[in-house]
C-alpha cells in the first residue's frame, strides 16, 4: 500500500542498514546532505506536518527504491507486523556506545518494551543527558541535541542479566538467553507480536506505589519509569522458577481481598493468564502457579476450577471443615476442638457474607488417629449404653485412665479414650452369648434396686469386675453395658451378701470416701497401708470404716499437705528431706503414685505447726 507522501532523491543517499530505525534514517540522510530538516526530503506537493510513525516511515521507504529498505527483510517485516501502539512516538531511544561505534539508531530499540542494548549490556536512553530534552536529537542531526551536545557522549549504566535475557527474548535472539532463565517451551516459535503480548501481560500486574493494574500506555512516556517496571517483569520471567514464584508471592501477598463479584488480585491474575495463554508452551508457568496454590493458597479448589489439573485439585491442602469431616469420618465437634487446640491449622474465609473455616489437610492426616481416639462424654455414654447421668457417676469414680478435663487443652467438654471405653465395655461383655429370655438387664436392676443399693451403677460394675457378680448373657437388641443380662437367682444371692456386708465398703468406694484415685487406693491396699478383710467365699476385699479412719490417723499425703500450707509439692518434699523425713515408699522397689508420710514424724516440724 503506497503512502500519500513521496521522497526526492538527494545527492547523498546511502542505503539504510537492515536494522536501522526508519525515522532515524531520514534524519541521517538530511544530515549527510546538510538539509535543515528531514522534511526537505519530501516532495513539494505533500509535506508531513507531524512526526510520522515508524510504520508510515517504513512503508514510505519501502516504496522509495534508493533507500534500500525491502519488505523481505525479517526485521522490517517484524516491525511492520507490530501495532503502532507498541512503538515509541515523537522520540528515539538509543545506546550511546552503539551511536559512537555504528552511527545509526536501531529499530529494535524503538519498541516500547525495549530496555537495554544487548551488545553492550547497558540501559537505553530516550532523552539528552545534558539538557533532559526528550528524543535526544534534532530533526536534521543524528548525534546532536538541540542544546548542541552530542547524545553519544552520554554516560551509560549497565543492566542486569535478567534485563538482557528479556531484551534477547524480545528481539528474537533465543539462542543467547541464559540456560534456565526462560521457562517457555519452544519460545522460538513466538512471533514478535506474541512476545510483546506476553511481556505486556505481566507488566499489567507489577507493583509500583500500590498494588493495582497499571496503565501500561503511560509508563513509557519516560524511559527511566519504564525501565523500573520492566526490571520487575524481567525478574519475574527471566530469572528461572525462583523469580516467577517470587512474583506469584508478591501478587498474592499484596493483592486486595474480595468476594465472588470482586475477586482478589491473585485470582484475577491466574484466571486471566489461563485465558490469555492456553497454549502448551506456557505449561511450565501453569505448573508453577498450581504448585504455588497447593503450597500457599488457603482457599478451596473444586472441580469448578476447570483451568487446573485434577491432581492439583486433589492434592490441595486446604479444604472446608465440613468436607474434612466427611473425608476423615470425624465429628464436627471433635475437629473444631482440634482447631482450638492448634492441633490442626485453620483459617477463616469470608465468602458471600459467610465465614467458612478452612482446614489444613496434612495436619489432619498426621493427627487423625489421635483425633479419632478421643471422644466426648456423650459418645462414650452411647458406646457403654448408659445415660448421661449414669456415665457421669462412673467418671467420678475415676475408673478410666484417660479422662481429659474441660479446658485442659482447649477442649470444652470431657474427653475419653475411645479404645479404653470399648475395652471397658468388652470387659463385661466378652464371651457372652446373645440370648433372649427370663433375665434381668442392667437397666432393670438399676430401676428395681437402685434405691436399696448405695451408688448402684458403680457398685454393680465393681461387683462384676471383682467377680462377686456374674453376667449370664447379653441382650442382642440393647447397646453397650445395657445389654448385660443377669440370672435372677445369682443377683439375689449377691444382693443378700451385699446387705450383710453393708458395714464394709469396696476399695472403689474407699477411694471415693478418701478423695483418692481408684488405682492409687489399690496401691495403698497392696502396700498394707489400708487394711482389708474378706468374709465371703469370693476373693474380694472389703474395707471397714475403722480401716479408713486408721489410715487418716496414721498417714498424710504430700499433695494435700502442700495445698493446705500453700507450697509447691516439690519444695515441701525437699524441705522434709533436708530434715531426714522421707516418704514411706523411699526404699520400696515399686513407689506409690503419690508421696505418703507417717503423721507422727511431721508433728514436730515447725513449718507444719497447726496443720498436722
Amino acid at each position: 500500500m503506497k503512502t500519500k507522501y513521496e521522497l526526492i532523491k538527494p545527492l547523498i543517499h546511502p542505503a539504510g542498514y537492515e536494522d536501522e530505525a526508519p525515522m532515524a534514517y531520514l534524519i541521517r540522510i538530511a544530515e549527510l546532505n546538510a538539509y535543515k530538516s528531514y522534511r526537505w526530503l519530501f516532495g513539494s506537493e505533500e509535506v508531513p506536518t507531524h512526526t510520522l510513525s515508524h510504520n508510515q516511515c517504513y512503508r514510505l521507504l519501502v516504496d522509495t527504491e534508493w533507500s534500500g529498505f525491502k519488505l523481505d527483510n525479517k526485521i522490517v517485516s517484524e516491525a511492520l507486523s507490530v501495532h503502532t501502539c507498541n512503538m515509541v512516538a515523537n522520540k528515539l531511544k538509543f545506546c550511546p556506545l552503539c551511536l559512537r561505534k555504528d552511527g545509526f539508531y536501531k529499530v529494535q530499540w524503538q519498541y516500547k518494551l525495549s530496555t537495554a542494548c544487548i551488545e553492550h549490556g547497558v540501559f537505553l536512553l530516550d532523552r539528552c543527558p545534558f539538557c533532559q530534552s526528550q528524543g535526544g536529537f534534532t530533526d536534521h542531526k543524528i548525534y546532536q541535541c538541540i542544546c548542541g551536545k552530542k547524545v553519544s557522549d552520554a554516560e551509560v549504566e549497565f543492566c542486569s542479566d535478567d534485563i538482557l535475557n528479556m531484551q534477547r527474548f524480545l528481539e528474537g535472539h533465543f539462542g543467547n538467553i541464559d540456560a534456565g532463565a526462560c521457562l517457555l517451551d519452544n519460545a522460538s516459535s513466538f512471533s514478535l507480536s506474541r512476545r510483546i503480548e506476553f511481556l505486556r501481560f505481566f507488566l499489567r500486574w507489577i507493583k509500583k506505589e500500590r498494588w493495582k493494574k497499571v496503565d501500561t500506555m503511560n509508563i513509557f512516556q519516560d524511559q527511566e519509569c519504564a525501565r523500573d517496571f520492566m526490571s520487575d517483569v524481567s525478574e519475574a520471567l527471566f530469572s528461572g522458577e525462583i523469580g516467577f514464584t517470587c512474583f506469584l508471592k508478591y501478587v498474592h501477598m499484596h493483592g486486595y481481598s474480595g468476594n465472588a463479584t470482586n475477586p482478589d488480585l491473585f485470582t484475577k491474575f491466574h484466571q486471566s493468564f489461563y485465558k490469555t495463554f492456553p497454549d502448551d508452551e506456557f505449561k511450565p508457568y501453569k505448573h508453577l502457579i498450581e504448585r504455588y496454590l497447593n503450597l500457599y493458597w488457603y482457599k478451596p479448589l473444586t472441580k469448578r476450577n476447570k483451568n487446573f489439573d485434577k491432581r492439583t485439585i486433589d492434592e490441595h491442602p486446604w479444604i472446608p471443615l465440613q468436607q474434612a469431616c466427611r473425608e476423615f469420618d470425624v465429628h464436627k465437634s471433635t475437629l473444631r476442638q482440634a482447631l482450638r487446640q492448634n492441633l490442626v491449622r485453620s483459617k477463616p474465609l469470608e465468602k458471600d457474607r459467610r465465614v467458612i473455616m478452612m482446614v489444613f489437610k496434612p495436619d489432619l492426616v498426621d493427627r487423625i488417629d489421635r483425633l479419632r481416639s478421643l471422644i466426648s462424654a456423650k459418645e462414650a455414654a452411647t458406646i457403654l449404653g448408659l445415660t448421661k447421668l449414669q456415665f457421669s457417676r462412673l467418671r467420678e469414680t475415676g475408673c478410666f485412665d484417660v479422662m481429659v478435663e474441660p479446658g485442659t487443652h482447649g477442649n470444652m467438654t470431657w474427653q475419653f479414650s475411645r479404645d479404653e471405653i470399648y475395652r471397658y465395655r468388652d470387659m463385661f461383655l466378652k464371651g457372652l452369648a446373645d440370648v433372649s429370655g427370663e433375665y434381668w438387664s442392667l437397666p432393670q436392676l438399676l430401676q428395681y434396686f437402685g434405691g436399696q443399693i448405695d451408688d448402684p451403677l458403680v457398685t454393680i460394675l465393681n461387683a462384676i469386675e471383682q467377680k462377686h457378680l456374674k453376667v449370664s448373657a447379653r441382650l442382642n437388641s440393647a447397646p453397650g453395658l445395657s445389654s448385660m443380662l443377669f440370672s435372677k437367682d445369682d443377683f439375689l444371692e449377691w444382693y443378700e451378701r451385699y446387705k450383710a456386708n453393708s458395714s464394709l465398703v469396696s476399695i472403689p468406694s474407699t477411694a471415693k470416701l478418701l478423695g483418692l484415685q481408684q488405682q492409687f487406693t489399690y496401691q495403698l491396699v497392696e502396700a498394707g497401708l489400708i487394711e482389708t478383710s474378706s468374709n465371703d467365699g469370693y476373693s474380694s476385699r472389703w474395707v471397714s470404716q475403722q480401716g479408713i479412719n486408721d489410715f487418716r490417723d496414721k498417714y498424710v499425703l504430700l499433695s494435700k499437705l502442700a495445698k493446705r500450707i500453700q507450697l509447691n509439692s516439690r519444695t515441701l518434699l525437699n524441705y522434709l528431706a533436708s530434715r531426714e523425713i522421707h516418704p514411706v515408699d523411699q526404699k520400696w522397689g515399686q513407689p506409690l503414685r503419690q508421696k505418703v508420710y507417717e503423721r507422727e514424724r511431721l508433728v514436730n516440724v515447725q513449718l507444719l505447726s497447726g496443720y498436722i
